[in-house]
């Protein structure tokens, strides 16, 4: 990446790859809050209108107020984003210096880690997991090892495997809205956890147990699904915006 424009151009392509998933997930988790406490859902709205709309930018976590009021993954937004815009400067010291500059990181990252968890061990502001220099080592082994061509190029030459790594972001931002649906029981979610009571209760322990855990899992995998191929729609439907377009294929 070499110049502003460059720049920009990642920054944009980043950004439509990761926001719209993102936003997909807060809207699927507030419209689940609706449906499943809508006797307390308008009150928690208005009560928290700041928090709900400021989590849209991915940055919810450095508000101090836990990881994401709506969906708890949200941290992770805040981490990527954050690493991105530093990512060019971070390539080449890792170009340059290689396995020492990877050494070097890692004792920065386990170094904040420790620092921030001795010292700020109080869990809203979770400083330990999101600020960057925390996360410096697992982002840049990433560089390394695409760099050094480690990682196969030809992933994309199978379709099943480049669908799963794809899937796998979108399982990351929804399993924990859809497991709360299964284990809390608020508002609605009682009559979700008492079917499930009921329709397990006769079998054995272990049995209702693994039934439990696949039905969780069959229903993230398929929200999952519905998701990346909704959020596939909406990133084509962005890079098809003239301005977005021009910038894109511009040199």
């Amino acid at each position: 990446i070499e110049g502003y424009l460059e720049y920009t151009k990642f920054i944009v392509k980043r950004f439509i790859r990761i926001y719209p998933a993102f936003w997909l997930s807060l809207l699927f988790g507030l419209l689940l809050d609706i449906v499943m406490i809508p006797s307390f859902a308008g009150e928690i709205i208005k009560n928290n209108l700041f928090f709900i709309i400021f989590e849209y930018t991915g940055f919810f976590i450095i508000l101090g107020q836990g990881p994401g009021f709506i969906n708890t993954m949200g941290w992770f937004i805040a981490v990527i984003v954050s690493l991105y815009l530093i990512f060019p400067w971070l390539s080449v010291i890792v170009r340059k210096y290689q396995l020492f500059a990877i050494i070097a990181f890692m004792i920065v990252s386990f170094g904040s880690r420790s620092l921030l968890f001795t010292y700020d061990t109080m869990l809203p502001s979770l400083l330990w997991r999101w600020f960057p220099l925390c996360n410096l080592f697992e982002f840049c082994l990433g560089i390394y090892i695409v760099q050094m061509s480690f990682y196969p190029k030809n992933v994309n030459d199978h379709p099943i495997i480049h669908e799963i790594a794809e899937l796998s972001f979108y399982v990351f931002l929804f399993h924990v809205i859809i497991i709360q649906v299964f284990t809390i029981g608020v508002g609605y979610g009682t009559v979700i956890t008492g079917f499930f009571d009921m329709l397990f209760s006769p079998l054995p322990l272990l049995i209702q147990n693994i039934l439990r855990y696949l039905t969780i899992e069959v229903t993230v995998l398929l929200v999952s699904i519905i998701a990346m191929k909704t959020d596939r729609m909406i990133q084509q439907r962005i890079r098809e915006n003239k301005r977005v377009k021009d910038l894109l294929v511009s040199t």
